[in-house]
């Protein structure tokens, strides 16, 4: 088989069988690249294919995926799951087997607004930087094929999605205005934990029907197939599905996609003979319903309906999140919204001023613009009783559009005196009190994304020009990050929310990687770092630690062995369940692939799990492609920029 040809069969395991919250250090990018393009060699090949299947293990009957929490809002955490490597590729093969099945299983609801309609083809080998950047969510379907030859780097699903990729579209959208027009009443429904209490073998019930499903149960089908593969990727379980991937969003969908056509059946066959268009219309996203109508009893009729079909499938409303709108279809989230982005754009335009030549008066009424502008953001949100969960990411993005352009700005400067890069500087800090302010009110994974790619202007030309004046705003930014560290760890990790949160991990990253052994081996990162590594062995702690200590191993050397053992001992402990637990796998390759990591280590490490005992060159060739993690953080301002192209999803 051809490179070409495995690049498209394992296409999927950079976009479809990861959660996009992860540590920011992590990625399949190398598992990828091994897989499409394996190593020369034939003892380094044996020592692959044992890595990739471990003993006896070429077709275990489950795997079971490495669960952890992220924040998702102000209330709540959301379990996500990271899938066993093998369980991936077994996506993975799924998806390049049935790619057509699933299109055509996804395109017989008139209500989805998110669906798969064509496999994504992406042939621009140019860099992302060298491009304008995509729309938020977007993937684009080139009209006429090209040499295959996939940009990762611009890579953001397997598929491309109609009829809208996020939910914020259909909110601004001509078709939710044109709804509008035409009934008075809207209702929202939402699907209680939706992917924790699907039953995998609903999907032959979709598809065919639950006797014609339960009668031919071991017989081969697309649906047969899927309901196996959910299944085996998550311990063989059949109540509930892993929750993170978008192959998961896959299989909800082909389910509510029969859900929606059944529906529309029953309601225009009751007794009111209801008729879309003209009494009702219904749109869906996920497992969020939109119910329109200008009668309340039409609205009741249709949740009534809905409420039937779901129990079929094993599925309920959540009550406590029914609401219901009068025309205009105005909530408090819109039009705070429209508040802060007129706030933000009045501030953009005080910004903007500062590139101008002007007086100290003038800076003055500058810097007071911004502080006003910080407060009245904070008051409309509270106003509105509207977390900044629901609209951080929106204002970190502004803010970090400014900050890059006045950067430029500075940096295309011919000539600048003190005075002129002193208001720069002050300018500046005020943007960056207030990118500290949001984030530190809304600290989650995409949050951390954010702010990661605002500190890469740390390493611009125009950030250069002004640390040559002062270091006085890279010394407070230093401040802010370990300050929002320490915030952080303390929320979740002291009053036992949540021991190993991404959020904080990414923090630590991102300070350790911009900030170097001045962050990493600051007193309060110290307390955070010993009270994370007290308790039990975790993956994601691990490599993030890990990054953090090797900024400093001088400083850390004795927290780095310490660290290395501890989870040394749990791989060996644990070695019969590699082929199957997801969290010892990854925790064995990234073992392996350590740079800190005597090859001596590894050769002992090695044979404790597969028993014999390879060459150095070998241990040294197989490092550089089995692991999960850049420990060199090299990859990070790429990893950043697919961040920024953001999930399908919302």
């Amino acid at each position: 088989m051809s490179v070409e040809a495995k690049s498209r069969e394992f296409r999927a395991l950079l976009t479809d069988t990861l959660p996009f919250e992860l540590p920011l250090i992590f990625t399949n990018e190398f598992r990828y690249a091994a897989l499409t393009d394996p190593p020369n060699g034939e003892a380094l090949k044996v020592m692959w294919e044992k890595l990739r299947s471990m003993p006896n293990a070429k077709h275990p009957k489950y795997t079971i995926p490495y669960s952890y929490k992220i924040r998702k809002d102000r209330s709540g955490t959301t379990t996500l799951s990271l899938i066993h490597p093998e369980g991936q590729a077994r996506v993975a093969a799924f998806y390049g087997n049935h790619a057509e099945t699933i299109l055509a299983a996804c395109a017989i609801s008139n209500f989805s607004l998110r669906y798969p309609s064509a496999v994504a083809r992406i042939y621009s080998q140019v860099e992302l930087s060298q491009q304008a950047t995509p729309k938020a969510g977007e993937v684009h379907v080139e009209p006429e094929p090209q040499p295959d030859a996939v940009d990762i780097s611009r890579l953001v699903s397997f598929f491309s999605y109609r009829e809208t990729n996020l939910l914020s579209k259909f909110y601004d959208s001509a078709a939710y205005i044109a709804l509008e027009k035409k009934f008075s009443k809207l209702r929202t429904l939402d699907v209680s934990r939706c992917f924790y209490n699907i039953y995998t073998h609903s999907v032959t019930w979709a598809v065919k029907s639950k006797s014609f499903a339960k009668e031919h149960a071991k017989q081969y089908s697309f649906e047969q197939q899927f309901d196996v593969l959910m299944q085996k990727i998550n311990y063989n379980e059949t109540n509930g599905i892993v929750v993170g991937p978008e192959s998961s969003r896959i299989f909800a969908e082909v389910i509510f996609q029969r859900i929606d056509v059944a529906l529309a059946d029953r309601v225009e066959q009751s007794s009111r003979r209801l008729r879309r268009g003209i009494d009702y219309d219904i749109r869906r996203y996920v497992d969020d319903f939109f119910l329109y109508a200008n009668e309340v009893e039409i609205l009741e009729c249709i949740q009534r309906e809905l409420c039937i079909l779901l129990e079929e499938y094993k599925l309920y409303l959540n009550e406590a999140k029914i609401v219901n709108f009068e025309r205009p279809f105005v909530t408090a989230l819109s039009t705070a919204r429209r508040q802060v982005r007129r706030a933000m754009f009045d501030l953009k335009a005080s910004v903007d001023a500062v590139r101008l030549p002007m007086t100290p008066a003038e800076y003055r009424q500058i810097s007071q613009a911004v502080r006003g502008k910080t407060v009245e953001t904070r008051l409309i949100i509270g106003e509105h009783g509207v977390g900044f969960h629901n609209i951080s990411s929106w204002c970190l993005s502004i803010l970090g559009s400014m900050v890059s352009e006045m950067f430029s700005a500075l940096a295309k400067l011919e000539k600048v005196d003190d005075d002129r890069l002193s208001c720069f500087e002050r300018s500046l800090w005020s943007l960056f009190s207030l990118i500290f302010y949001i984030v530190s009110l809304d600290v989650r994974v995409p949050t951390t994304f954010a702010l990661g790619n605002l500190l890469r202007v740390c390493g611009s030309e125009g950030y250069k020009r002004l640390l040559h004046h002062s270091d006085w705003i890279d010394h407070v930014i230093e401040k802010e990050m370990i300050d929002l560290a320490s915030q952080s760890h303390d929320a979740f990790f002291h009053k036992g929310a949540n021991r190993e949160a991404v959020e904080t991990l990414n923090i630590l990253i991102l300070g350790a990687h911009t900030y170097g052994s001045s962050f990493a081996a600051n007193a309060e990162i110290v307390r955070i770092v010993d009270e994370l590594r007290a308790g039990p062995a975790s993956y994601f702690i691990y490599i993030s630690l890990k990054f953090l200590f090797l900024k400093a191993p001088a400083f850390h050397a004795q927290r780095l062995t310490d660290l290395n053992e501890t989870n040394r001992k749990a791989v060996v402990e644990r070695r019969r369940d590699l082929s199957t637990d997801s969290e010892m796998y990854h925790l064995f390759c990234d073992l392996l692939s350590a740079p800190d990591v005597s090859v001596g280590q590894k050769r002992e490490l090695w044979k404790a799990v597969q028993s014999d005992q390879p060459s150095n060159a070998n241990l040294n060739g197989i490092a550089e492609i089995c692991g999960f993690v850049d420990w060199s953080g090299m990859r990070l301002v790429h990893s950043l920029k697919r961040k920024r192209l953001r999930p399908v999803y919302e």
